[in-house]
């Protein structure tokens, strides 16, 4: 299936570097460019709306938030247990 996308993709590429007289390159990399800064902006959990003209508004649920909130806690706290050990409270 991936290489079947990969075929496509690459058949649009080359349709749309024809059309506007530009490299397949050229036309790649364009398309790239905005996905990977959407990627990096959710990984970056800034939560912003990134918005792609003539496809639309993507951003985080509030749901999806709330699990990346919660994963980076708990990356913090398993990351302080492996730099100090564990600490537990102790009753007297």
């Amino acid at each position: 299936m991936e290489n079947y996308k990969e075929n496509v993709n690459e058949e649009l590429y080359a349709e749309v570097a024809k059309s506007m007289g530009i490299s397949k390159a050229q036309v790649k990399e364009i398309v790239e460019s905005g996905f990977s800064y959407l990627k990096d902006t959710l990984e970056r959990r800034l939560y912003e709306n990134v918005r792609f003209p003539y496809l639309g508004c993507f951003k985080a649920k509030k749901k999806q938030q709330e699990w990346f909130a919660k994963k980076k806690r708990e990356n913090q706290r398993k990351k302080k247990e492996e730099l100090y050990g564990t600490f537990r409270k102790t009753e007297k």
